[in-house]
């Protein structure tokens, strides 16, 4: 099917490719219409091309019920909104013993302190050539925090991002995104054409602001150009990557375990491993590795916090920036047997993410300039002429209406009021109900 979707696109990309534009740098605050790379519509894809629009969640349970969205992919929900929906839902079961309080690791914890876990990573890259950091992909505050480290990882001349789940062209090394008009455009589109995980906002605000300034993005994800299982064949990707840009510096950002650096099998008696292990044993370099879902909030009612984490609760500002524990000597913790298989382990304060609110909306690490938006009043009179449950979608002014959104929530009722901070600039904004009935508007701020 890629492959007839593929052909089907090619005039598309060879008509976009032939426009004469300014690239996305060079637009101005002032501009007064989109440039060509705005245009795509849902039009210009077929019709039996993916796509991952934003969908009402009682149409979500519909399709689970159904068998049409399989159990545990929990994406569409991330898409929405629906933080404390899933947060209650999907955690992975902690490992390394952080579900178990040893007494000795316990007293150990007193003599290491928390410190902003930005700083260090930064420090610690710049002797780095590949810097891998994961996410759990239910939680984007772990995508916000990479965002964040960015214009720290630029200025100690980190060029490139390799991102998990970009859609690779098919059946090559070079790690191309089959989404061409990316750096061009600036953001993803909400399709199989940029990927499943970018059609989520944070997930598209991270590429905004990578690109914007200045990495070079690239798809290393598994794509049958050879018959390696899947980690070794991202390994490989990132390998050949980095031997067409020899000397320059890489960052990744990849889901959970791949980020593991020692033997581990995937599944027991697999003889299966993990994509940093992989990279390590065909280079013989040593990534710098960042894990970022052990020690933070967990509100399942499989899978509650750290033991360890909740010892560190008192000394932890709620809604901060993520932190890491470091002694006197300058080493990391890892785990109460100091064995994470992770150079760097982030301790991230308790957030209150709900479906009401984002918890990491404070913090101000990615160099960038905020405004509040306050969605009802921007719409005016146009608010109470819909139906709720309503989603509000804001994208830049001229962004594409297939442009992942910056910001998108699930309504419940009218009187929810949404204050939202986004970056500086010009917004259009969406807001549509169940029966199609739709209001926009524009806000500059």
């Amino acid at each position: 099917m890629l492959s007839r979707c593929l052909s089907t696109l090619f005039p598309i990309l060879l008509v976009f490719c032939s426009c004469q534009s300014s690239p996305r740098g060079e637009r101005t605050e002032g501009a007064t219409g989109p440039t060509a790379y705005d245009t795509l519509t849902d039009a210009d894809f077929p019709a039996n091309f993916p796509r991952y629009p934003l969908l009402f969640s009682d149409s979500l349970q519909r399709g689970l019920a159904a068998g049409h969205i399989r159990p545990g992919f929990h994406h569409p929900w991330v898409q929405i909104g629906k933080y404390g929906t899933i947060n209650r839902e999907a955690e992975l079961p902690l490992e390394w013993d952080l579900d178990s309080l040893l007494p000795d690791a316990r007293a150990a914890l007193n003599e290491y302190r928390l410190i902003p876990a930005e700083a260090v990573i930064a420090e610690r890259a710049r002797d780095a050539n590949l810097l891998i950091i994961t996410e759990a992909h239910t939680k984007p505050e772990h995508r916000v925090f990479t965002r964040c480290l960015l214009d720290d990882l630029y200025a100690e001349g980190y060029r490139h991002l390799g991102l998990e789940n970009i859609t690779p062209l098919r059946e090559t090394s070079d790690s191309r995104p089959w989404d061409s008009l990316l750096h061009e455009r600036g953001y993803p589109l909400m399709n199989y054409f940029s990927g499943i995980y970018p059609s989520e906002p944070e997930y598209g605000n991270l590429l905004r602001h990578a690109i914007d300034l200045g990495f070079r993005i690239f798809a290393y994800e598994h794509n049958g150009s050879s018959d390696s299982e899947r980690d070794l064949q991202q390994a490989e990707h990132i390998v050949a990557y980095q031997r067409a840009h020899p000397g320059e510096k890489i960052v990744c950002h990849g889901g959970w375990y791949h980020a593991i650096e020692d033997a581990t099998e995937k599944r027991p008696g697999s003889d299966t491993y993990w994509m940093a292990y992989h990279y390590r044993e065909l280079t013989g370099d040593d990534p710098l590795t960042v894990y970022q879902d052990a020690l933070n909030e967990k509100v399942a009612t499989e899978q509650a916090s750290s033991p360890y984490y909740a010892a560190l609760r008192d000394r932890l500002e709620p809604g901060g920036t993520p932190q890491v524990l470091v002694n006197a000597a300058g080493e990391l913790w890892r785990g109460p047997h100091g064995d994470m298989p992770f150079d760097i382990v982030t301790v991230t304060p308790p957030l209150g993410s709900t479906d009401r609110r984002r918890g990491w909306e404070g913090w101000s690490c990615d160099g960038r300039a905020y405004a509040n938006v306050d969605l009802r009043e921007s719409l005016g009179a146009e608010w109470n002429k819909l139906s709720f449950p309503a989603i509000v979608e804001v994208r830049g002014e001229f962004d594409s209406p297939v442009a992942t959104p910056i910001y998108a929530s699930e309504l419940m009722t009218s009187d929810d009021d949404r204050s939202v901070r986004l970056w500086k600039g010009r917004y259009r904004i969406l807001l549509r109900d169940a029966s199609g009935r739709a209001a926009e508007t524009v806000v500059a701020r």
